[in-house]
Protein backbone atom coordinates (compact mmCIF):
# COMPACT_ATOMS: atom_id res chain seq x y z
CA UNK A 1 0.00 0.00 0.00
CA UNK A 2 1.43 3.26 -0.44
CA UNK A 3 1.71 5.94 1.41
CA UNK A 4 -0.04 8.52 -0.33
CA UNK A 5 -3.32 5.77 0.08
CA UNK A 6 -3.17 6.00 3.61
CA UNK A 7 -2.53 10.15 4.11
CA UNK A 8 -5.67 10.65 1.79
CA UNK A 9 -7.81 7.90 3.04
CA UNK A 10 -6.75 9.56 6.91
CA UNK A 11 -7.51 13.14 5.58
CA UNK A 12 -10.77 11.91 4.06
CA UNK A 13 -11.69 10.00 7.41
CA UNK A 14 -11.05 12.82 9.44
CA UNK A 15 -13.28 15.25 7.52
CA UNK A 16 -16.04 13.02 7.06
CA UNK A 17 -15.97 12.52 11.29
CA UNK A 18 -15.85 15.93 11.99
CA UNK A 19 -18.81 16.73 9.85
CA UNK A 20 -20.38 13.91 11.65
CA UNK A 21 -19.58 15.59 14.57
CA UNK A 22 -20.94 18.73 13.99
CA UNK A 23 -24.23 17.65 12.89
CA UNK A 24 -25.04 15.08 15.78
CA UNK A 25 -24.06 17.99 17.75
CA UNK A 26 -26.56 20.64 16.04
CA UNK A 27 -29.30 17.73 16.12
CA UNK A 28 -28.89 16.97 19.85
CA UNK A 29 -31.73 19.56 22.16
CA UNK A 30 -29.78 21.48 24.52
CA UNK A 31 -31.04 21.95 28.22
CA UNK A 32 -32.78 25.29 26.74
CA UNK A 33 -34.07 23.18 23.86
CA UNK A 34 -35.97 20.73 25.85
CA UNK A 35 -37.23 23.56 28.45
CA UNK A 36 -38.90 25.42 25.64
CA UNK A 37 -39.95 22.27 24.33
CA UNK A 38 -43.48 22.25 25.68
CA UNK A 39 -44.13 25.60 24.06
CA UNK A 40 -45.99 25.95 20.34
CA UNK A 41 -43.92 26.43 18.18
CA UNK A 42 -44.40 28.11 14.27
CA UNK A 43 -45.11 25.68 11.29
CA UNK A 44 -41.54 25.83 9.20
CA UNK A 45 -39.15 24.14 12.70
CA UNK A 46 -36.24 22.47 11.35
CA UNK A 47 -34.03 20.13 13.48
CA UNK A 48 -31.06 22.38 12.28
CA UNK A 49 -32.37 25.49 10.74
CA UNK A 50 -35.05 25.82 13.51
CA UNK A 51 -37.07 28.96 12.23
CA UNK A 52 -34.25 30.62 10.31
CA UNK A 53 -35.89 30.50 6.92
CA UNK A 54 -39.33 31.62 8.16
CA UNK A 55 -37.92 34.61 9.61
CA UNK A 56 -35.96 35.12 6.34
CA UNK A 57 -39.12 35.12 4.21
CA UNK A 58 -40.60 37.65 6.34
CA UNK A 59 -37.98 39.79 6.60
CA UNK A 60 -37.47 39.72 2.72
CA UNK A 61 -41.52 40.72 2.59
CA UNK A 62 -41.32 43.60 5.15
CA UNK A 63 -43.70 41.80 6.95
CA UNK A 64 -41.89 40.13 9.87
CA UNK A 65 -44.28 42.38 12.40
CA UNK A 66 -47.26 41.13 10.74
CA UNK A 67 -46.27 37.90 10.66
CA UNK A 68 -45.29 37.91 14.31
CA UNK A 69 -48.32 39.39 15.36
CA UNK A 70 -50.45 36.39 13.46
CA UNK A 71 -48.99 33.94 15.87
CA UNK A 72 -49.47 35.88 19.14
CA UNK A 73 -52.74 36.18 17.80
CA UNK A 74 -52.84 32.18 17.00
CA UNK A 75 -51.65 31.65 20.07
CA UNK A 76 -54.05 33.80 21.85
CA UNK A 77 -51.04 36.08 23.98
CA UNK A 78 -49.55 33.28 25.48
CA UNK A 79 -45.72 32.27 25.14
CA UNK A 80 -44.78 30.67 22.05
CA UNK A 81 -41.53 29.74 20.90
CA UNK A 82 -39.25 31.05 18.01
CA UNK A 83 -36.20 29.54 17.65
CA UNK A 84 -33.53 30.31 14.74
CA UNK A 85 -29.71 29.40 14.36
Amino acid sequence: MKVEAITWMSLTSIAVSSVTVLLVYLAIPSAHDRAVKHLPTPEGDYPILRHTLEIIKAQKSGKSLDWVLKYCHKYKGKPWCLRSV
